[in-house]
C-alpha cells in the first residue's frame, strides 16, 4: 500500500487553490458509488448461500432479503464512519478516502508551510499511535509520509529509476524488504497496525523502513522492463474500478473455488483474471456512467 501512496504522491499536481470539488468528484463520489453498487450486487450471493455469510461475519444471516440489505447497508456506513471496524461492501475503497485526506493535507502544507506540517505531525502521532481511525483518518495519516515523499522526492526517484545500477540494487533491496517484513509481522494500513512482534515505536520504524525499501525497489525494478509500462499504465487508469470491484471477485474465488484457501499459487493466478474483469468493468462504467468514476466528461 505504501507503494501506491508513493506513486500517487509523484502524480499529485499543485494548484493555486485547494481543488476541493475535484477531490470530492474524483475520490469520494467513486467510493460512495462502488459501495452502493456492491451493496446491491452482493446481497443475492449471501442470501442464496453461494457465499457463506455466517463464516464471513461470525453472525447469523438475517432471515429476509430486506433485513439483509438493511444490515449490510448499515454496516457499510458504520465501516466508513468508524474506520473499518465493520465490513464495508467495497472495503478497499478506504484507499480513496485516505488519498483524499493525503491530498488535502499536502495542499495545506504547501499553502501554510510549517504550521500545517506541525499539525499534520501531531495528527499522525495522535491518530496512528493510538489507532483512532474514524473516517479512516488513522489510515490516512499512516499513509501520508509515503504521499509526501512522492510529492517532494519525485525528481530524485525518477533519477534513481533511470540508473541501471540502482535498478539492480532494487532487486537486492526487495529481498531485504521481504526479510524485514517477515521480521516485523503482519501490518495493516486499513487497521492502522504497524506490526505485532515488537514494541509499537520499533514496529513503526521497521514498517516505514520496510515499506519505503519495498516501494523504491519496485519502482527501480520495473524501470528495467520498459515494455511493461503500457500494461501498467492501462491498469493504472482503471485503479478506481479495481479498488471498487476486486472484493466482489475475490469473494467468488473464496467461496466458489475452494482451493483458493489452501493454495497460494492459485490465489496468485486468480489475481490475473480478477484484474482483467475489473478492467472490463471499468471500460463499461467509463462508457456509460463516467461521473461515478470522477470523470467530468465521457
Amino acid at each position: 500500500m505504501g507503494f501506491f501512496f508513493l506513486v500517487s504522491g509523484m502524480l499529485h499536481k499543485e494548484a493555486d487553490k485547494i481543488p476541493w470539488k475535484k477531490y470530492l468528484r474524483t475520490l469520494i463520489v467513486p467510493a460512495i458509488f462502488f459501495n452502493i453498487l456492491l451493496w446491491i450486487l452482493e446481497a443475492p450471493f449471501w442470501y442464496s448461500g453461494l457465499w457463506n455469510y455466517s463464516a464471513r461475519f461470525n453472525i447469523t444471516m438475517p432471515g429476509t432479503m430486506a433485513d439483509l440489505f438493511s444490515v449490510t447497508g448499515k454496516n457499510t456506513v458504520k465501516a466508513f464512519l468508524l474506520g473499518g471496524k465493520y465490513h464495508a461492501c467495497s472495503g478497499p475503497c478506504w484507499f480513496l478516502i485516505a488519498l483524499f485526506v493525503c491530498k488535502i493535507a499536502t495542499d495545506l502544507i504547501k499553502r501554510y508551510g510549517k504550521i500545517a506540517l506541525f499539525l499534520s505531525i501531531c495528527a499522525f502521532i495522535f491518530l496512528t499511535f493510538w489507532r483512532h481511525n474514524f473516517l479512516f483518518l488513522g489510515s490516512s495519516f499512516m499513509a501520508l509520509p509515503f504521499f509526501l515523499v512522492g510529492v517532494y522526492g519525485k525528481d530524485c526517484i525518477h533519477h534513481v529509476c533511470k540508473k541501471n545500477v540502482y535498478s539492480a540494487l532494487g532487486v537486492v533491496g526487495f529481498a531485504a524488504m521481504l526479510f524485514l517484513a517477515n521480521l516485523n509481522g503482519q501490518v495493516s494500513m486499513y487497521g492502522v497496525s504497524f506490526g505485532k512482534n515488537y514494541p509499537k515505536i520499533v514496529s513503526m520504524i521497521l514498517f516505514y523502513v520496510t515499506a519505503f525499501m519495498g516501494s523504491l525497489s519496485l519502482l527501480t525494478f520495473f524501470a528495467m522492463f520498459k515494455k511493461t509500462y503500457p500494461i501498467v499504465t492501462s491498469l493504472a487508469t482503471s485503479l478506481i474500478t479495481v479498488l471498487g470491484f476486486q472484493l466482489f471477485f475475490i469473494y467468488i474465488g473464496w467461496y466458489m473455488i475452494d482451493t483458493i484457501h489452501s493454495n497460494i499459487w492459485v490465489s496468485i493466478l486468480l489475481s490475473i483474471p480478477i484484474l482483467f474483469l475489473c478492467f472490463c468493468a471499468h471500460v463499461v462504467i467509463k462508457s456509460f456512467f463516467p461521473f461515478f468514476l470522477g470523470i467530468r466528461n465521457a
